[in-house]
């Protein structure tokens, strides 16, 4: 509260400066941990951490007001563009890790030596997560400022962060711990307001395809906020809305299958409302991929059905979703020219 008391009613500074102050302040601690930072930043400035992460957020917190005041007539997406690049070059050297093969600027003489096995250096070790986390609440903190300031923008923002997190902790290198600090702290944000683009769902594709059982429990947490109803609404007047279809298939079929998805009442309830949407556009080879996947991964006892088992209702609606893609249900109405041929995949899947 006081820190947006102070964004909303500072004058010292002006928009331009606070911007040099985000980006002097990126650029400085950039420097800091290529010089210094093989175990992150934390072990130097360990002492500063609460002051540093204060200030950080009353720079971040004033630089969205300022550019809300500077820019009245802009669009929120506008506004969003300007913002984020200086919010998350301010944090980003507290919070990102280090991929060493995509570094602008080589790193300190003596930590390429002791790097010469690993291809990334870690923002901070498992001791210094409780700072992490204080820096980490406080980047939070002024994307949530943003979100709350300019409603408009939220997808826009939030779509940025999907994109800040899939690029930097999506990998098999990144700890757990590193992962358990971001996860807990990203989620608390607002992704029922995120209106994922065509760009989003593939990193959902990338994420989901890979072996990260972690980022898979994050993803599929946000993935059940998504109000995909409203998307593929507004995806069926796009040219993309093909590709938009059979990816999402792919995720609301892998993801159904998450322990911590399964836990939740939200995904039985997406899968029967996914029936309505529009699989006739998707064609037989992103589905023979999706029914495939369904035979190895899923409890074969849904087929039956059998009374006196203990079978799933998620099971069963992700059953019921394939067959109405594959248009194998009276219920259908609208054709793909490869239907045939997805309702043979439906029956052979059945039948394995």
């Amino acid at each position: 509260e006081i820190i947006n008391k102070y964004a909303t009613e500072q004058r010292a500074l002006s928009v331009q400066e606070l911007r040099d102050t985000a980006s002097m302040f990126g650029g400085h601690f950039i420097k800091e941990r290529l010089q210094y930072g093989l175990y992150g930043l934390y072990p130097k400035y360990r002492v500063y951490i609460e002051p540093l992460s204060i200030f950080q957020g009353m720079v971040g917190h004033a630089l969205v007001v300022a550019t809300l005041q500077n820019d009245r007539g802009s669009l929120s997406d506008k506004l969003c563009e300007q913002l984020w690049p200086h919010l998350c070059g301010m944090f980003s050297p507290w919070l990102a890790p280090y991929f060493t093969r995509h570094l602008a600027e080589p790193t300190a003489a003596w930590i390429q030596q002791l790097t010469d096995d690993r291809s990334v250096l870690p923002p901070w070790i498992v001791a210094d997560s409780g700072h992490a986390n204080k820096m980490a609440a406080m980047f939070v903190e002024c994307i949530r400022f943003v979100l709350d300031t300019l409603p408009a923008a939220s997808s826009n923002m939030l779509s940025c962060v999907w994109q800040f997190y899939v690029t930097n902790f999506a990998h098999n290198s990144i700890k757990d711990y590193i992962l358990g600090v971001m996860h807990s702290n990203f989620i608390s944000l607002p992704w029922q307001r995120f209106f994922p683009s065509l760009q989003d769902v593939d990193l959902m594709l990338k994420v989901v395809d890979q072996y990260l059982p972690d980022c898979h429990t994050f993803l599929g947490a946000v993935f059940i906020e998504v109000p995909w109803y409203t998307w593929v609404a507004h995806t069926a007047t796009t040219q993309e809305s093909s590709r938009a279809h059979g990816a999402l298939l792919h995720l609301l079929i892998k993801l159904a299958n998450e322990p911590n998805v399964r836990q939740t009442a939200k995904i039985t309830s997406l899968l029967l409302e996914s029936q309505q949407f529009a699989w006739q556009l998707v064609d037989c080879s992103s589905y023979e991929s999706v029914i495939n996947w369904f035979v190895m991964s899923y409890d074969p006892r849904v087929i039956l059905q059998l009374p006196g088992e203990d079978w799933s209702n998620i099971d069963v609606a992700a059953l019921d979703l394939l067959e109405m893609a594959a248009g194998y249900s009276p219920k259908v109405t609208h054709f793909h020219s490869t239907t045939l041929r997805k309702r043979q995949m439906f029956v052979r899947a059945s039948v394995k």
